[in-house]
């Protein structure tokens, strides 16, 4: 599920790009996600996979918790932790939001989400 994307917001970053022998083509865009909860099916689920992916940078990060934000920004070397979704969804440093939240959670972020313009999905419904 994706939230309404205007095309006419602010493309994805074209300004980092990676080099990757393996990959069919050797220049991509990084991707840089900002998250939403990182409990801990985000963290051993999608956020390990995330690492693990050269196109994608996880660039900023939230919780309810400040310190599991501070400790997955720790571990993951993500660079911002943010003090609320509103801050986390207009960072300039971020292309794409992924809500790793518990169900319940998903609909404060995707509202919040949704009236910025750009995309995100969810872990679930």
């Amino acid at each position: 599920m994706f939230c309404h994307f205007n095309k006419q917001e602010k493309p994805m970053s074209t300004s980092s790009t990676i080099a990757d022998s393996s990959a069919p083509s050797a220049n991509h865009t990084i991707i840089r996600v900002g998250l939403i909860g990182v409990g801990n099916w985000a963290l051993n689920g999608p956020v390990r996979v995330l690492s693990l992916m050269p196109q994608y940078e996880m660039a900023a990060v939230y919780s309810q918790r400040r310190d599991a934000a501070q400790s997955a920004a720790d571990t993951f070397g993500i660079r911002h932790v943010v003090r609320s979704i509103d801050e986390l969804v207009r960072h300039p440093d971020v292309d794409i939001v992924l809500v790793l939240t518990t169900g319940p959670q998903h609909e404060e972020a995707y509202v919040q989400r949704s009236l910025r313009g750009r995309p995100c999905t969810a872990s679930g419904p």
